[in-house]
């Protein structure tokens, strides 16, 4: 099970957005630059987030993207999931694909299936637990780190 580099850049462009709340929209441009992302490649990247309701578009001279919610209703989980889909380290725990098992047997009779499925419960448990919110103060706490550091 791979996050793909879109997901990543999903995920780095809302934390761009969260970083300038307050500030009026963002152009993919700006995003792009800022985040060092493909500007074209990031213009897929936005319409697919507009498109699951996590960021919101502003037509005009003045206009780009802003968060859909608020940076403490955006999980990580909910970005990754609105690019690259469910979230599955196989297909028999997938999202009501149960029983696809590439051995064709009754998932409940595999003896994997539970390590599949715990996998998947963990990656899900840390994505839908960690908020755009808590990347804007990990991100806060580590410039400072930076900042703070005096070599002699």
């Amino acid at each position: 099970m791979k996050i793909s580099i879109k997901g990543e850049y999903g995920v780095l462009a809302v934390l761009e957005l969260a970083f300038n709340c307050n500030r009026g929209p963002l152009q993919v441009r700006a995003i792009a630059r800022k985040q060092n992302i493909p500007h074209r490649f990031l213009e897929q990247v936005m319409s697919a987030l507009k498109r699951n309701g996590l960021v919101r578009g502003i037509r005009g001279a003045q206009g780009g993207y802003l968060l859909a919610k608020s940076s403490d209703e955006i999980f990580v989980g909910d970005i990754i999931e609105a690019i690259d889909g469910p979230i599955t380290p196989m297909a028999c725990v997938g999202n009501g694909t149960a029983g696809m098992c590439w051995q064709e047997i009754d998932p409940k009779l595999c003896a994997v299936h539970g390590v599949w499925s715990d996998v998947k419960d963990s990656v899900m448990g840390v994505l839908n637990s960690t908020t755009i919110q808590d990347l804007c103060d990990r991100a806060h706490a580590l410039n400072g780190q930076r900042t703070l550091m005096y070599h002699i």
